[in-house]
């Protein structure tokens, strides 16, 4: 079992008392540099230009699915030119009227050497998709659009 800690401290404003601004960050043990998260501009009173939780929902699944390739890729001697990846999360209603990022769209690019690395590539992405601890741990409907490219 493994735990992941962190801490938040509202960040109130001066004024007011009332800012949608908080600083997160790691355990002191774990010495995780800090980021400042707001409410998104399109909700009341949010704050645009900064990370929110809705950024940094689609960022874990984003991140968990490059970790992940990146692991299967070296288990597998995959060797990659390069990989990028942009994902897009939809904030929208569900069928009880609530808010939460019903959808999260993933676009990986990879670039391989080889046809034979680019089919292994496509066979991993496949198991990426069923493997990714934090997708597995979200109900957000998730579609893997991959673009995989042989160099020269």
């Amino acid at each position: 079992m493994s735990e992941y800690k962190i801490e938040l401290e509202w960040l109130p404003e001066d004024e007011t008392l009332y800012k949608r601004m908080a600083k997160v960050s790691g355990s002191p043990e774990d010495e995780i540099p800090e980021i400042v998260v707001v409410t998104p501009p399109e909700f009341k009173k949010g704050i645009p230009n900064h990370w929110s939780p809705e950024h940094l929902f689609v960022a874990s699944l984003a991140s968990c699915f490059f970790t992940t390739f990146l692991s299967m890729a070296d288990t597998s001697n995959l060797p990659l030119l390069s990989f990028k990846l942009h994902a897009t999360g939809t904030l929208d209603k569900d069928e009880n009227g609530n808010s939460q990022i019903t959808a999260i769209e993933v676009f990986p690019e990879i670039e391989v050497a080889s046809e034979n690395d680019q089919d292994k590539a496509e066979k991993l992405v496949g198991k990426v998709e069923a493997n990714c601890l934090i997708s597995n741990s979200m109900k957000s409907t998730v579609t893997v659009t991959p673009t995989i490219s042989v160099s020269g």
